[in-house]
Formats: C-alpha cells, sequence, structure tokens
C-alpha cells in the first residue's frame, strides 16, 4: 500500500485524505517521485511552519528513492504564512489523524505524481 500525494491532496493507503500544499517558498515545490516515509514525530517545541490551529507540532521525514540535492524534505501541518519550502504542508485545524497514520505507515511509500 502506497501514500500518493497530487499536488493539493495527500491520501493514506487507509482510506483517509487531507488538504495539503508544497511550496512555493524556498526551492519550490517537493519533486515528483516516490519517497520512503520516515519516522513520524511530535516535537516538544512550538515551531510554528510545523504546528497545527490546534497547537500539535510534528514532523514526518521523506526520503527520496531518487537522486537529488535536497534536503530536509517531509510531511508536517502548515503552521503559519500558506505553503512550504519543498515540504508537504497538511492544511486545517485537526492533522492529528495524518500523524497517526504516518507512524503507522514507516518505511512504506508516498508517491507525489502532479
Amino acid at each position: 500500500m502506497a501514500w500518493t500525494f497530487n499536488g493539493t491532496l495527500l491520501t493514506s493507503p487507509f482510506s483517509r485524505n487531507w488538504s495539503a500544499l508544497s511550496g512555493p517558498h524556498g526551492n519550490g515545490h517537493l519533486p515528483g517521485g516516490n519517497y520512503r516515509i520516515g519516522r513520524a514525530h511530535r516535537w516538544a517545541q512550538n515551531e510554528a511552519a510545523y504546528t497545527d490551529p490546534n497547537g500539535l507540532c510534528w514532523f514526518c521525514p521523506l526520503v527520496p528513492d531518487f537522486g537529488t540535492s535536497r534536503t530536509g524534505l517531509g510531511i508536517h501541518p502548515d503552521g503559519n504564512v500558506p505553503g512550504t519550502e519543498g515540504c508537504i504542508g497538511i492544511q486545517g485545524i485537526i492533522t492529528e489523524t495524518c500523524l497517526l497514520d504516518l507512524q503507522r505507515s514507516r518505511g512504506e511509500i508516498l508517491i507525489v505524481k502532479y
């Protein structure tokens, strides 16, 4: 089972999806291709860019299955100015279900296709 991201919607293999955005800041949107899902974890610190409106702060790293010079890619709540610097930013108030699904999916594949 794989996760998918099409530029506006992140979909889990557990039949859930979330509005999401990648870019346009920094190096732009997340490059298309396949990624391994890393260990999703909550952050104790309140980093505004990774915190949803309910105060939940978290990050899930993504490891590209292809060559790229891009680093620090991941999935997280889109917490301040709309958009990201290349990650997938989950839109909306409640992001905990996304975090929980990502924690269950460590090592699985995310397919990014625009």
